[in-house]
């Protein structure tokens, strides 16, 4: 489904669907099937999804309730063994084309929602926006949209949240899929600070190259941070390898970062065992504990 997303010139003909799998003495099943309460043909449902606990977020990010492909979330709850649709969320500032939902991370009373196509203040931008839960009922928190945003940086693309911190990609995917001469990506993080969320910091690659897709994924635990960058060129294998090769055209990387007293520090530079050409290692990252 992701590869739909900067693809509109694909036809999508069904709404989407999503399936929930239950573990029992080991084994996996189907125990759900999860569609939209008012799918339309086109909506793309299940193009982001995030699951904490008894919540469980599904973007349809073709929605097209507000301009066409603006986007929507919806928020489920577990009730017994079943998932019932509880609310539908648009963004505050809802345009067409944005994408609304095409990425989405979740954690306790937070969510954050990517918007990666949004077109303002110029084109695919990006926007993100964070709900928060009160009283049952998810409402919009902050809109966040830095303002060294520029044309094409896609920021929304990969996001994160966990104890207090956001983390938002602006990987600007255009060179990704057209190889035209963009920077490499960035990573925004924010932190809460009353009912606020302030950026901290702004990490770049530290061997950027126009390719890179810097924070396209984006993953966050008391670990630290990690940060994907799925047009990295290294042909290096494993961690700790050479960053600076040129030898796997697009093979991809992932960078972990941890906090540190005057912002954050790389500790790891990772590569598969097997790394090759067109590979895309890091265009999903996520992390759980060690």
């Amino acid at each position: 489904v992701h590869a739909l997303i900067f693809d509109p010139g694909i036809v999508a003909s069904r709404p989407g669907a999503a399936y929930v799998y239950t573990r029992k003495d080991g084994v996996w099943s189907q125990s759900q099937r999860i569609a939209a309460s008012d799918a339309q043909g086109a909506d793309v449902f299940g193009t982001g999804i995030a699951l904490d606990g008894n919540t469980l977020a599904v973007g349809a990010a073709w929605e097209s309730t507000s301009g066409d492909r603006s986007g929507a979330v919806y928020i489920f709850e577990r009730t017994g063994s079943m998932w019932v649709e509880r609310q539908k969320l648009k963004a505050s500032k809802p345009s067409a084309g944005a994408f609304f939902g095409a990425h989405l991370a979740l954690e306790g009373d937070y969510l954050v929602v990517g918007a990666p196509n949004d077109n303002r203040p110029y084109t695919r931008t990006g926007t993100a926006e964070i709900f928060v839960r009160r009283g049952g009922m998810w409402m919009s928190q902050q809109f966040l949209q830095p303002a060294s945003l520029s044309e094409n940086a896609n920021f929304g693309f990969g996001v994160a949240v966990h104890s207090g911190r956001v983390v938002v990609g602006a990987p600007r995917t255009s060179p990704y899929f057209t190889e035209s001469a963009l920077p490499p990506g960035e990573v925004y993080v924010f932190d809460l600070n009353g009912d606020r969320w302030d950026q901290t910091a702004l990490l770049r690659s530290p061997n950027p190259t126009q390719l890179d897709c810097f924070g396209i994924g984006v993953a966050l635990s008391d670990l630290g941070l990690a940060i994907g960058a799925n047009g990295d060129m290294s042909g290096a294998r494993g961690i700790g390898g050479d960053p600076t090769r040129t030898d796997a055209k697009l093979s991809g990387a992932t960078y972990l970062y941890a906090p540190t007293a005057d912002g954050w520090s790389e500790t790891a530079y990772i590569k598969p065992h097997n790394t090759g050409t067109n590979d895309a290692f890091g265009y999903v990252v996520e992390l759980d504990g060690e």
